[in-house]
């Protein structure tokens, strides 16, 4: 899991709150106050009375779809920082980044001191900053990226706007990728009937996206008439969550292959190529826990799976130290493939 994913999975759950607590108000005011307790009919009767007199429908609409945006546009913008700065922690030097980000690493900074003096960069950027950094990275080969850099953009997050930024750091297919996701697949089809949803256009599947940056924009500027229903916010939500959910585990796999060179490789397995969940082995003088994860590789292809049991001498336990080679078994949450590798990692926590 990325870093920028815990702050979009909060922010989610406080809007998912917050839209709970939209249902239980609109019970209250549908309640029969002679039903009611004394105590609670003047409250009930007050909020009746407060709701006919302030559009509360309208605010609570504006609340969401705000806060929706909101939180979407940070993920996409913190996604893009920690990818890069897992590859700078791991490549340690300028010349061995990928060459993507390097190329493009200088034309976006230039374009980055061309807008140094809006409010959003003005507070902790300098031009002299911006400047520095492209020297160190260029003369002295040290990892001091203009993160923001790669983070800007000229439009709302639409689908296309994502792709380009994407791009720029050599995540083109993520996009692609995430359209693959069947909860995605599931909800288009139920919404639209069947169809041959793998043939579709990026911008179909994912004009949800389209459709939030629209009523975001239009709701900046004042224009609240066109109200989107509470169940229809609540689809839209469960969307970009699953879109951000996605997200965060394509991101994943795709610095794997720089966390093998920390990782415990697995070689001695004592129940190969098996279409299991179940992974046996000898485990060397490492720790390994519950929650973990085992990276995977596959024809060159890396995927990752959580340990969700471990037991030693047939006995369970949450955590192992090995002193000295032990035989292990631990149970993942994916089943696994034929002449798969494997790596023991320790996500940070």
């Amino acid at each position: 899991m990325m870093p920028s994913y815990d702050t979009f999975k909060d922010e989610i759950e406080q809007i998912e709150k917050y839209m709970c607590s939209i249902k239980n108000y609109n019970q209250i005011l549908k309640m029969d106050v002679s039903k009611v307790d004394d105590d609670y009919k003047n409250m009930i009767l007050e909020f009746k009375s407060f709701n006919n007199k302030f559009s509360k429908r309208k605010y609570d609409y504006t609340v969401v779809i705000i806060s929706l945006y909101g939180c979407f546009e940070q993920l996409i913008e913190n996604f893009i920082k920690d990818y890069l700065m897992i590859l700078v922690n791991e490549c340690k030097v300028y010349s061995q980044l990928p060459s993507i980000i390097r190329d493009n690493h200088i034309d976006l900074s230039v374009s980055l001191i061309g807008k140094i003096d809006q409010p959003k960069y003005s507070a902790y950027l300098t031009k002299e900053q911006i400047i520095n950094n492209l020297h160190e990275c260029i003369q002295n080969d040290i990892c001091c990226l203009n993160y923001e850099a790669f983070c800007q953009h000229t439009a709302n997050f639409r689908i296309h706007t994502i792709e380009d930024v994407l791009r720029n750091v050599g995540l083109a297919d993520v996009i692609s990728r995430i359209k693959k996701n069947e909860e995605l697949k599931k909800i288009y089809i139920d919404e639209n009937g069947e169809c041959n949803y793998e043939q579709l256009k990026l911008g179909t599947i994912f004009s949800f996206l389209e459709d939030l940056a629209d009523r975001r924009n239009r709701i900046a500027h004042g224009s609240v008439s066109d109200i989107l229903s509470f169940d229809l916010q609540e689809q839209m939500l469960t969307k970009v969550k699953i879109f951000g959910q996605e997200m965060d585990k394509i991101g994943f796999e795709c610095v794997l292959p720089y966390f093998i060179k920390k990782s415990y490789k697995i070689d001695k397995i004592y129940n190969p190529n098996k279409k299991t969940k179940l992974l046996c082995f000898e485990l060397k003088e490492e720790q390994i826990s519950i929650d973990d994860f085992i990276i995977r590789r596959f024809c060159n292809q890396y995927t990752y799976s959580t340990i969700k049991s471990i037991e030693i001498n047939h006995v369970k336990c949450e955590q192992y130290n090995s002193q000295e080679n032990t035989d292990i078994g631990i149970m993942l949450d994916k089943s696994r493939k034929q002449n798969e590798e494997y790596w023991l990692y320790h996500p940070i926590k």
